[in-house]
């Protein structure tokens, strides 16, 4: 691969690097066609500029910083500083991860026994592979607000439990904030398809139908 104007070539890693950042480029260009390029939401953007590319290939540091910074960008764009979102990975083999899943409780506070057997199931199947990881979603926010984003996610078909961990989310004193999580299983440094095409898409659809439902 040679850039046009250059003798030499572009070495495999920054090659990658080069097409990670693309992809996320391409996918911010989406996000502000689906928000309005004149909208609030596109402003909130424009406040926080976006990561893109693999940092692992060229400066040796966590591409998961990329997707953590990504994550917070659409959640301001989408809510302002009314929710939250944060990513978590855990490699399979890491005893902070079951001890999270056993922690885990329903909506309604109880806890979840066996320890939501759909995580442990893929958690467990993934220790056999070196790479494989779980992913943890966890939105904190208004109460109402965090109360009409669940019912929007199943409105829109998103898969998989919302659940709750109070020891995740820190709160400070007089901090009535609710919050939740939702858990995949990836990648240690997940593929831009579970990212954005499952957790950021259908979070993108929900924003969606909360808007047109006060409109």
């Amino acid at each position: 691969m040679k850039l046009k104007g250059h003798m030499a070539g572009i070495w495999e890693e920054s090659g990658i690097n080069v097409w990670y950042g693309l992809q996320d480029h391409f996918y911010a260009r989406e996000l502000l066609r689906r928000v309005g390029p004149e909208s609030p939401a596109a402003e909130r953007f424009s406040e926080m500029g976006w990561a893109y590319g693999d940092p692992s290939y060229i400066y040796g540091t966590d591409p998961v910083e990329v997707f953590r910074h990504q994550a917070g960008v659409l959640a301001y764009t989408l809510f302002g500083n009314d929710i939250a979102l944060d990513l978590l990975f855990f490699f399979s083999d890491e005893e902070d991860l079951y001890r999270v899943l056993a922690e885990m409780r329903d909506e309604e506070g109880f806890a979840i026994s066996p320890p939501c057997e759909e995580l442990l199931e893929f958690a467990g199947a993934g220790a056999a592979y070196e790479d494989a990881a779980t992913m943890i979603a966890e939105f904190t926010g208004e109460p109402e607000l965090i109360w009409c984003l669940k019912g929007a996610l199943r409105a829109v078909g998103m898969k998989g439990p919302m659940l709750n961990h109070d020891a995740r989310t820190e709160r400070r004193p007089g901090d009535n904030s609710s919050h939740f999580l939702l858990a995949y299983d990836c990648e240690p440094y997940p593929e831009r398809e579970v990212i954005h095409h499952q957790l950021f898409d259908t979070l993108i659809h929900a924003w969606e139908a909360m808007r047109d439902a006060t409109t």
